[in-house]
């Protein structure tokens, strides 16, 4: 997984799905949220887009400066990367405003949390995730184990952890403690399917994944059409 693909993603997504050709950014300052503005503006540059940005602290309890500065270049859309809180005080300041573009929040936005404290601003927000609704026995027995153990759903951090100690798992069966053996399990290594789907290892270092994304209606998560 990759900040690059995921502020690619979700400005293609806004550019040729919801018609988007100006999009305000609000991330975080540290390298998170640059790498996905960054992303994000290029690929809206390269259609002939256009971005504004603003930048808060992680966990900044007073967005609304920055929200009317975005908001005053009237963007078709709003991406916004940030901490729960901190999302859930800028959509709400969106929806005091009146705005009416369309808002997407990256995939760490993507948790009943948000909707919980961000009420009817939440809904018609998009997200970006590499979970898709089809059936996956491995995605399946995680969640289960997951909230028998912890009485609720993964977070997706969670998924990530897991599909990583499995391929783990599976390179030290292979290989035991050999490191040769697995430094070339690795280069060899064309892709992997796990709790997130099929992932796809590239000879340059880079990860291929496939991005779905969900909307929020009437208080859940549901895939778009």
């Amino acid at each position: 997984y990759r900040l690059e693909a995921e502020g690619r993603a979700a400005a293609e997504f806004a550019h040729n799905k919801l018609g988007v050709k100006t999009m305000g950014i609000i991330t975080d300052n540290g390298n998170f949220g640059n790498t996905l503005e960054v992303a994000a503006s290029n690929y809206l540059a390269s259609v002939g887009g256009s971005t504004v940005a603003e930048h808060l602290k992680f966990n900044q309890p007073n967005p609304e400066t920055s929200v009317l500065k975005v908001v005053r270049g009237k963007p078709d859309a709003v991406y916004i990367q940030n901490d729960i809180p901190t999302i859930s005080a800028i959509l709400k300041r969106l929806d005091q405003i009146g705005y009416t573009g369309k808002r997407i929040v990256y995939y760490g936005g993507r948790d009943q949390s948000l909707i919980e404290t961000t009420g009817k601003a939440a809904e018609g927000v998009y997200v970006p995730w590499v979970i898709s609704d089809a059936s996956n026995p491995a995605r399946g027995l995680l969640e289960k184990s997951f909230k028998e153990t912890y009485g609720k759903e993964p977070f997706v951090t969670a998924y990530f952890v897991y599909d990583g100690l499995m391929l783990l798992d599976k390179v030290q069966k292979a290989c035991g403690t050999n490191i040769r053996c697995i430094e070339q399990y690795f280069y060899d290594a064309k892709g992997f399917s796990g709790t997130l789907g099929s992932v796809q290892y590239q000879p340059d270092g880079q990860v291929d994944r496939t991005f779905y994304f969900q909307e929020v209606r009437e208080g859940k998560f549901v895939e778009t059409e």
